[in-house]
């Protein structure tokens, strides 16, 4: 049986693999995951001392994945159909284990529903990577740390989950 980590002090991602509709993906240089940002109003009127923002509950802006290429890979144009594409990232996060005195390792999963979005097909110039990236649009986003889940973001099906509360369930509820 492992030891439970006591006190466990994040440190680096030591190494990932990314999966394209269940397909390793090889190639890649690195990934910028998506952001969430809350899509918001400013409210303004009687008794509000000015502007204020206020989030709409469980709105989010576009999400944007970029996965960036040392050179021109065929996975660019796979990734360039434009058809929804399952994009999975795997990651080891190392930790660094005071109670045991050693590294331990933290699973990382991160699931996306994607669509093509922007093909930079990157420069050309002796001796140097070509950095060619794909932009693709983030339609669904699931994340698990430690095969805990930490977020859920589902438009379509109406689901804003983070730490295992859905706050467009009130929403949702109301409205069908």
């Amino acid at each position: 049986m492992a030891q439970q980590s006591i006190n466990p002090i994040p440190t680096v991602l030591n190494n990932y693999r990314v999966y394209v509709n269940n397909t390793v993906l090889v190639g890649t240089a690195d990934i910028t995951l998506p952001s969430i940002e809350q899509l918001a109003e400013t409210i303004k009127g009687a008794g509000i001392a000015g502007e204020v923002p206020v989030s709409v509950l469980g709105m989010v802006k576009e999400m944007v994945c970029s996965l960036k290429f040392r050179t021109i890979e065929n996975e660019i144009f796979q990734l360039g159909v434009p058809t929804q594409q399952s994009v999975q990232l795997r990651a080891a996060l190392q930790n660094y284990d005071a109670g045991a005195g050693g590294p331990s390792i933290t699973a990382l999963s991160v699931r996306m529903q994607t669509t093509p979005k922007v093909l930079n097909l990157g420069k050309v110039e002796v001796a140097t990577a070509m950095d060619s990236q794909v932009d693709l649009n983030v339609l669904y986003l699931r994340i698990f740390r430690g095969g805990v889940e930490l977020c859920e973001i589902d438009p379509f099906n109406m689901i804003y989950r983070i730490n295992g509360t859905d706050y467009l369930a009130a929403v949702s509820a109301a409205i069908n």
